[in-house]
């Protein structure tokens, strides 16, 4: 069953890597990921860390995802992806299959702890069948050993030498012999975390690593093994006969046989050429077992055996099922994949609320709730999971508005074919719309708006007949407005407007029954509507063609459900007939309607827009409430009818009423400017019954969305157009501009108008110019006005309206119970504000009292300190919140970091970490000042450094050209800062995040470690921790990358990479360079073993000491040994570089380096193959991990500062 059970994994993942119509990297395979049915057949499952990318690619460089002790090495250090990662993997798997353990058991002896250590000390005693479970009585020992060959061929540190998955299952099979000659992999004999011995520095040679062995083993062809036609792995000596008598083949005879079972792997349905069929029949062929006849030999003690091995295989099969019926239903692998790899590619983070690191369908996205439930989350997907009798998931909804995503639509979309909602809008996407859309045959809605997208709409969108809005506004698309719409019958939105369209818009639109709304505005369409039957559009409510080239009369026939009809800007012939096309429903808001014609009523009125209630102002003029949130297109009249308002237009998760808290300084009244009404199109306000005459119109403005401070958020322009009964009284209004550059600055605009008709209309126009979004939530880019006053210039003869009396009694009541609300209103507020106070006392108490004493700063220090956090004062930006320089009374300059929230840290772990960074003081460390926590996020003080960080002085845009003199101090300095964090202090610090953007210089260029967010403390007398994985890609020591083993030294590997980078001027990974010198480590050692190790100095260091040169070089190297017990103390690098004591001469050089070549090389079978590797720029951008557990899947794809 065990070997059963392996051949169908190494099946699936065949078809995975190399049959399946997109190549898929499952990235997590693992025993837990391996399902049985009933019949113990395996099958994968958790496709939610899966990869898929185009077979002429040789890797994908990617964020780390999988669980540790899995991860092959290349992989773990290096973030370099081939479906090689999960032959290791599977070999892992094998091995645990096998010997009944996982991988790491620390319950064990410590021989046996890691389970490759172990399998490997026997193999080469052949031993190797010694790791086999202990409850396995019977077994065929040359088909296991046959098994560990394999997997310690999958297991091996190169990836070329690891075959391919079919050559895999072809050596499990017997039908090829298992490779010859094995190397041991140097992750074990490099990785012994106990033991070791002493290194020399002198310049002998590390006697460990002559211990590289081959080992031979001789896999042969048997012909005795019928319909299997398996071979027997012969080893170099005869295993001997149980109970010292002859061999009868036991093991073979005693198995259970099944006759004609099919081994599947459910993984959905995948697209091929010719057609799409179902990968549950194709994942592996049938396997038959032959049974054996012969049980003479084993006696009454074989056939009790056979009858038990029955029991179990019964009782087995029947947990399964059950636990079977229990399993949540998975997400479609080559969905899943897609996703994956799409997300990659636009380097998207996804949200955590769904979990892209094990199963993407599951909890919110598999959950009943509707879409809207979850506002705050982007991206979002929703799936359906009740395929294939509810076990197989489809993703239905996938949400990607407004993530700032570039470039194209990748083609793999189009795998997505259960879609049925798909918002892309928002977004700088370009590029021309693949045609891979058009398998979307589900889809229900597509939003692909605000982009900026090219070419005409591919013919394949025609496919989408079950689409009902399809919103493809504000791109550059060209051409014709495709014919092929009108097939698309259910459509009821669309949305067009801000396009490149030109000509007629087509007949065909008239088969669109169904349509509510129909936005073809600020095109270049042109013609009459005359092909157009809109007596169609029955159920049509809003119509919007303005600013076209449009000609002819006005539509004939439009349908009384029309509450909106935009056709300003056009060409269109007045026809006094054309007023019965205007609905009824919007009688009182047209200028040329009867609704007030010659009855007036009214002489003034004021709004307070977006306000929820009236305000009288300093001349006693009444501002009436404004509350109503108005839709996409909507109209409001106020119940006196005295004035109405109308909005056309829509923005995603846009209110059209803003509110503001920031205080007015050149205004009286400066509450009505606490809210305002913005519309993202055209915004229109109405005085109903107005006596004729010569009026005043007052409108007032503030910008209250842009923000003064230097932020990209600040660079937004609001331009629109003022037009009064129709005439254009004001172009390209600018209300910050003429504000003279000041948001939240009050700026009145008076116009005279004559109401002639008992109508007045002020219509606020966005023309298409300006900001065309704002990528944030609430705000938009149309017209925005906060107040407005209309008074008469002469003397009425109405009476303005009479409003209704209000009972005193009800008066009475509403005053007694506003005054209860508000007396238990301030008993709450005292109450909360006294606990508040409470809570920050006992944390400063905690401060006090800790070793250190950081000083506590009020937030009201730290904001005079910064110019109120001025945007002036912003130092830098990262995922932790802005760095600010400020200047504190006793002259000290600091630098104020705002930390993020989403650090995850309670109150006692801040405040631990706080005083133990200030216990810490050395030279070469930055000095924490103290922090403040009355704030709404924790606040650091750190001193202020001048010239930033040394990436930036080495390899970045400074100005500070440091010779080799100033380069050599630094780096004396770095590792003086770090022996005092692992051997001087009075507690044992490792700061896991030594790399050159985290080495401050100050003004003379004394550097200083900084940024001790992941830093770790634990007791000297452990040898190692085992952690979670934190640090940067590039600087990860290799057995803390893939183990998760973190001691000292891998600081010390950290710190000889920043050696190298200092000398060489040059980041550790340079993807701009030649191939060979694209790694800094394996160029460094390239030119070392060929003597020529000065080659990597910085061209730019005209003059330097060759002799020092050489020695840093050479520390560096021996920093950098993939052993940690190879790798110096801190206290000896320090002595070496100041030439206290000698440097070893010969360094090993570190497998690591030899292995993971990613060109040349190649597995070595009988069959010539190539698995060549190239370079992938992307390679270029460090990568930093975030901590991640040890014993669950790890998805990395960024970190957060932890301080």
């Amino acid at each position: 069953m065990r070997f059963e059970i392996i051949l169908g994994i190494a099946r699936g993942l065949t078809y995975l890597h190399e049959e399946s119509s997109v190549r898929i990297v499952h990235r997590d395979i693992k025993a837990s990921n391996i399902l049985l049915d009933i019949d113990l057949t395996p099958k994968i499952s958790d496709f939610g860390l899966g990869k898929s990318y185009d077979e002429n690619q040789s890797h994908v460089s990617t964020g780390i995802a999988g669980t540790i002790g899995y991860l092959a090495p290349e992989y773990a250090m290096r973030g370099r992806l081939t479906e090689k990662a999960d032959v290791f993997a599977f070999g892992v798997v094998m091995l645990e299959t096998i010997a009944g353990r996982p991988n790491t058991d620390n319950s064990l002896e410590e021989s046996k702890i890691y389970l490759f250590e172990w399998v490997w000390g026997l193999y080469e005693k052949d031993q190797a069948l010694g790791i086999v479970e202990p409850s396995l009585m019977d077994f065929d020992k040359d088909e296991v050993f046959r098994v560990i060959c394999v997997a310690l061929l999958c297991t091996q540190g190169s990836p070329h030498q690891r075959p391919p998955m079919s050559k895999v299952v072809a050596m499990l099979t017997s039908d090829v012999d298992v490779v010859k000659v094995v190397t041991k992999p140097s992750y074990i004999t490099e990785w012994q975390l106990r033991g070791g011995g002493n290194c020399s520095y002198k310049g002998s040679t590390n006697p460990e690593f002559d211990r590289q062995k081959e080992i031979t083993k001789d896999c042969l062809m048997n012909s005795n093994r019928g319909a299997k036609g398996g071979g027997r792995c012969s080893r170099r000596q005869e295993e001997p006969a149980e109970d010292g008598g002859e061999s009868h083949g036991a093991p073979s005879e005693a198995r259970v046989a099944v006759e004609s079972k099919t081994v599947f792997a459910v993984v959905g349905s995948i697209s091929r050429p010719g057609g799409t069929v179902k990968v549950a029949r194709t994942v592996s062929a049938t396997v038959s077992i032959e049974r054996e006849k012969e049980m003479r030999s084993c006696g009454i003690r074989g056939v009790i055996r056979q009858h038990l091995a029955w029991l179990v295989l019964i009782l087995w099969s029947w947990r399964v099922a059950a636990a079977q019926d229990q399993q949540a239903p998975k997400t479609d692998p080559v969905e899943a994949a897609a996703l994956n790899t799409i997300l990659g590619r636009w380097g998207k983070k996804a949200s955590p609320e769904w979990n892209i690191s094990g199963e993407l369908c599951s909890g919110f996205a598999a959950d009943k709730t509707d879409w809207d439930y979850y506002p705050n989350i982007n991206p979002f997907i929703k799936c359906d999971c009740t395929f294939s009798n509810n076990t197989l998931c489809h993703i239905t909804r996938l949400n990607l508005y407004r993530n700032y995503l570039t470039g194209p639509i990748p083609s793999f979309i189009g795998k997505f074919t259960s879609m049925q909602y798909l918002s892309l809008s928002f977004n700088p996407l370009s590029g021309l719309l693949p045609k891979e859309l058009g398998n979307l045959t589900n889809l229900l809605s597509l939003g692909i708006s605000s982009d900026n997208f090219t070419g005409s709409l591919p013919e394949e969108l025609g496919n989408l007949t079950k689409l009902q809005q399809l919103s493809a506004s504000d791109n550059v698309f060209k051409g014709k407005i495709p014919a092929y719409l009108g097939t698309m019958i259910n459509l009821e939105d669309i949305a067009f407007h801000g396009n490149s369209f030109e000509g007629p818009v087509p007949e065909s639109l008239s088969n669109l029954t169904k349509l509510t709304r129909l936005i073809l505005r600020n095109c270049k369409i042109s013609s009459d509507l005359g092909a157009v039957d809109f007596s169609m559009f029955k159920q049509l409510k809003l119509l919007f063609l303005g600013n076209n080239s449009l000609t002819g009369k006005l539509p004939d026939g439009i349908s009384s459900s029309l509450k909106v009809m935009n056709l300003v800007a056009n060409n269109f012939l007045l026809d006094t007939t054309s007023e019965s096309t205007l609905p009824w429903g919007i009688n009182c808001l047209q200028q040329d309607t009867p609704c007030f014609r010659g009855s007036p009523e009214y002489y003034s009125f004021a709004v307070d827009c977006g306000s929820n209630a009236s305000i009288r102002g300093s001349d006693d003029t009444i501002y009436e409430a404004d509350p109503i949130n108005l839709g996409a297109a909507t109209y409001y009249v106020t119940g006196q009818t005295r004035w109405g308002v109308s909005s056309v237009g829509n923005a995603i998760d846009a209110k059209n009423i803003i509110y503001s808290s920031q205080p007015f300084q050149n205004v009286v009244d400066s509450e009505l400017f606490e809210t305002a009404r913005m519309s993202s199109s055209s915004l229109r306000y109405y005085g109903l019954g107005l006596e004729n005459g010569n009026y005043t119109v007052l409108l007032q403005f503030a910008e209250l969305a842009f923000p003064d401070s230097q932020t990209w958020l600040s660079l937004g322009r609001r331009v629109f157009d003022i037009y009064i009964q129709g005439a254009l009284k004001e172009k390209d209004f600018d209300i910050r501009k003429t504000a003279g550059g000041k948001s939240f600055s009050v700026v009145n605009k008076s116009f005279m108008v004559i109401v002639s008709k008992n109508f007045l209309e002020i219509h606020l126009f966005w023309a298409g110019k300006g900001t065309v979004d704002i990528p944030t939530k609430d705000n938009y880019y149309g017209p925005m006005i906060s107040a407005l006053s209309v008074t008469p210039n002469f003397t009425p003869t109405v009476r303005n309206g009479i409003p209704k009396r209000k009972s005193k009694a009800g008066a009475i009541s509403g005053i007694l119970i506003g005054a209860i609300v508000l007396v238990l209103a301030a008993l709450f507020g005292v109450f909360t504000l006294v606990k508040k106070r409470r809570a920050l006392a006992q944390q400063k108490e905690e401060l006090y009292n800790l070793v250190g004493r950081p000083d506590v700063f009020s937030y009201a220090e730290l904001k005079l300190a910064t110019d109120n956090f001025s945007s002036q004062n912003i130092l830098g930006e990262g995922g932790f919140g802005p760095v600010y320089k400020g200047k504190l009374p006793d002259e000290r300059v600091i630098a104020v970091k705002q930390l993020s929230q989403s650090s995850h840290q309670g109150t006692s772990q801040f405040v631990t970490e706080v005083a133990t960074i200030s216990a810490v003081q050395h030279r070469n460390l930055v000095i924490l000042h103290g922090c403040c926590i009355d704030s709404k996020t924790p606040l650091l003080v750190y001193e202020y450094l001048e010239n930033g960080s040394l990436d930036r002085a080495i390899f970045g845009d400074s100005n500070l050209n440091l010779d080799w003199v100033m380069r050599f101090e630094i780096i004396l300095g770095i590792a003086r800062g770090i022996t005092y964090l692992h051997e001087e202090s009075s507690v044992r610090i490792v700061h896991r995040d030594i790399k050159a953007s985290n080495v401050l210089l100050d003004t003379n260029l004394i550097p200083k470690i900084s940024d001790f967010g992941l830093a770790k403390l634990y007791n000297e007398n452990q040898t190692h921790v085992s952690t979670r994985i934190a640090g940067t890609l590039g600087y990860l020591a290799p057995e803390y990358a893939m183990r998760g083993h973190l001691s000292e030294k891998a600081d010390i590997f950290a710190f000889g990479v920043v050696m190298l980078e200092t000398v060489a001027g040059r980041p550790n990974t340079d993807n701009s360079l030649e191939e060979s010198k694209i790694c800094l480590l394996e160029w460094a050692w390239g030119l070392y073993e060929m003597d020529q190790a000065l080659g990597i100095v910085d061209p730019s260091l005209k003059e330097f000491d060759k002799d020092e040169a050489f020695r840093v070089i050479y520390v560096a190297l021996v920093c950098t040994q993939g052993s940690p017990h190879q790798r110096p103390p801190m206290s000896k690098v320090v002595t070496m570089l100041t030439g206290d004591v000698d440097v070893a001469k010969v360094v090993t050089k570190p497998s690591y380096i030899t292995e993971w070549q990613l060109r040349g090389g190649g597995y070595s079978s009988n069959t010539t193959s190539s698995y060549a590797w190239s370079s992938n720029p992307e390679l270029s951008r460090q990568k930093e991990i975030t901590e991640v557990s040890l014993q669950t899947n790890i998805s990395i794809y960024g970190w957060q500062e932890y301080v």
